[in-house]
């Protein structure tokens, strides 16, 4: 019998990728989600210390490639991120 854990199991990279996809689709349709994305982008956080909330916000935006690599998803040059992508707190 395996043993039993203090810790709830990780979210895995598919369920990153499907909160990243809803959360477009919930801005396509209009909807104002901003706090829902800020509020996902924290639990995700707490629940793995390698979660890259920065990439995580910029998959968020419509339009985005929620499974591109963060090297992918910034603005070549600059490093920064495109000034199109949603961010927490605008």
């Amino acid at each position: 019998m395996p043993k039993a854990t203090k810790t709830l199991p990780r979210f895995q990279k598919r369920q990153y990728e499907a909160a990243a996809k809803a959360m477009q689709d919930a801005q396509l349709a209009g909807g104002r989600v901003h706090h829902a994305i800020a509020l996902l982008a924290d639990m995700f956080a707490s629940d793995n210390p390698r979660f890259d909330r920065e990439r995580f916000l910029a998959a968020c935006a419509p339009g985005a490639n929620v499974r591109a690599r963060t090297a992918n998803i910034k603005a070549k040059g600059n490093g920064q991120l495109p000034s199109n992508q949603w961010r927490a707190g605008q």
